[in-house]
């Protein structure tokens, strides 16, 4: 028996739950794991710690306290409906985006040649420097 397997069925082993053949699976591997031996002993003496605790009374109210905080708890959303919430609406943006970036390429012609290209920077550079050419501004500052 494999030690992981073994922890789990500790607990069924201490309150004798366990079926005899895994029962005796388990006191053999406990005889030579000191490990699994140790958690054993471990969780053994919890057990007996609990059971020698004097049993409490709940207070009047204490069903309806727990009750109010179970329903609290059901209608308040959790951490990951919260998550799930944020990405929908960054997926919807992100969506959005790529639809109005894609739809501005599709109606903006594309140059026919390289040399097309050129000419819009040079419309630009028309625009922008007010008809003279950027060489000629930069030397006329120079003067």
């Amino acid at each position: 028996m494999k030690c992981k397997k073994c922890v789990s069925k500790l607990s069924l082993y201490i309150d004798d739950k366990l079926p005899e053949s895994e029962k005796i699976l388990l006191e053999k591997h406990l005889k030579s794991c000191k490990e699994c031996f140790k958690e054993y002993f471990l969780l053994k003496n919890v057990r007996t710690s609990l059971i020698s605790l004097n049993k409490q009374k709940a207070g009047d109210k204490f069903e309806s306290i727990i009750m109010q905080k179970i329903e609290n708890n059901l209608y308040a959303p959790s951490h990951y409906s919260t998550l799930f919430q944020t990405f929908k609406v960054s997926l919807f943006a992100a969506a959005f985006l790529f639809g109005v970036i894609a739809t501005f390429n599709f109606f903006t012609p594309s140059p026919k040649n390289n040399y097309d290209k050129y000419d819009k920077i040079a419309a630009i550079d028309n625009y922008v420097l007010k008809g003279t050419s950027a060489s000629d501004k930069i030397t006329s500052s120079l003067i």
